[in-house]
């Protein structure tokens, strides 16, 4: 009997040792809850859920719950947004070795009545610092006066107020201080009027290391004017409608690539909802079509990239791009083509375009013999 209790004893102390060696090595915590609409307290599911510093997201499932496993002690701030609802976040403390249950609700984007958003989500990537989105009057009668507000110190809205005729847009530009970042973030801010609002997520990544071995000299993109020893005053830049405006950015060598950046500037033919860029061919046919030469008749049809108005390509054929053309803003565009001839001189772009709701006189945009750098 005796032997039993030691045997128990040494147990219970082996036991303890575990317990006491579990919380001494527990060095991360987690975080979970529900995420659900403040209205009805319905679930919401697909909330984007993020964590920062680290900024380190999640998403909800059908049930609305969210789960954060293995996060460091110390101070976060959990911030949530959903596509019709109002952002929402909160700090919270993460102790070792615990769960912290942290429940949040958003509440309902109210409809603002005769106002329409170009876009609810800004996608500023690595390259871009400025985009911009329009703010449409489609009431029957009168001015609707708008402001916006919920803006992070990184971010600069202008302008920030205005009023909008019956029948009319208001360009809006958005900056982002790339300088006041050190790591990717998503934020909202809002669009206010008559008595309701709507939100606009921004999206904004940190370039890194990684991108620096692809393109060393950083002529992927992301630079707004040329550099000074570079001139393109002797290539040839037209437009086949008078009511879309070229201008060429930059033209130059990444590696074996070639980096095209231009601008097309919307001069007249009123909001555009779907602007969309025909895909290279080897040689024109149809009504809008792309062809890509250089000064030794060499035709390129395969591209790395292509970007217009902050939005990436979505097809490998026909047409892509289907974003916002908005009236009186230059968006910026690029084509990144691939295994550019590495003694060709110039860069011959006919790009074929297509402007939904509008008839051009000519679908193309010509950018003849532009010298290459």
């Amino acid at each position: 009997m005796k032997k039993l209790v030691i045997a128990l004893s040494a147990l219970t102390a082996m036991l303890l040792a575990w317990s006491c060696q579990d919380e001494e090595f527990a060095t991360t915590g987690g975080i979970y809850g529900i995420i659900s609409d403040a209205e009805t307290n319905a679930p919401i599911a697909g909330a984007q859920v993020m964590l920062s510093p680290g900024n380190v997201t999640t998403v909800t499932g059908s049930d609305g719950n969210y789960e954060f496993q293995n996060v460091e002690e110390g101070q976060f701030k959990l911030s949530v947004s959903s596509s019709g609802y109002s952002s929402n976040s909160r700090q919270i403390t993460v102790v070792a070795g615990e769960r912290t249950i942290c429940d949040m609700q958003l509440t309902p984007d109210k409809e603002i009545s005769g106002i329409e958003l170009s876009t609810n989500r800004l996608n500023f990537g690595s390259e871009y610092s400025v985009l911009t989105f329009d703010i449409r009057n489609v009431s029957t009668s009168g001015n609707i006066d708008w402001y916006i507000s919920d803006t992070e110190s990184w971010l600069t809205v202008s302008p920030t107020e205005g009023s909008t005729a019956m029948g009319k847009s208001s360009s809006v530009k958005v900056t982002v201080d790339r300088s006041k970042l050190s790591e990717d973030v998503t934020s909202t801010f809002t669009v206010n009027a008559a008595g309701g609002s709507l939100s606009v997520m921004v999206d904004v990544k940190c370039s890194d290391s990684g991108d620096d071995d692809e393109d060393p000299d950083n002529q992927g993109g992301g630079t707004d004017e040329p550099s000074v020893n570079e001139d393109y005053s002797s290539a040839e830049v037209t437009s086949g409608d008078s009511r879309i405006i070229p201008e060429i950015v930059s033209c130059r060598r990444s590696g074996a690539n070639l980096v095209f950046e231009y601008t097309l500037r919307n001069d007249g033919l009123g909001y555009i909802n779907a602007f969309r860029i025909a895909y290279p061919q080897e040689t024109a046919g149809g009504d809008a079509y792309t062809t890509i030469t250089d000064d030794l008749f060499n035709n390129y049809t395969e591209l790395a990239s292509s970007t217009f108005n902050g939005e990436s390509a979505n097809s490998t054929d026909g047409y892509s791009f289907p974003v916002p053309f908005p009236d009186g803003v230059k968006c910026k565009g690029s084509m990144t083509i691939k295994d550019f001839n590495s003694t060709a001189k110039t860069l011959t772009v006919i790009m074929g375009i297509n402007a939904y709701g509008e008839d051009l006189a000519d679908p193309h945009i010509y950018f003849k013999n532009v010298p290459v750098y």
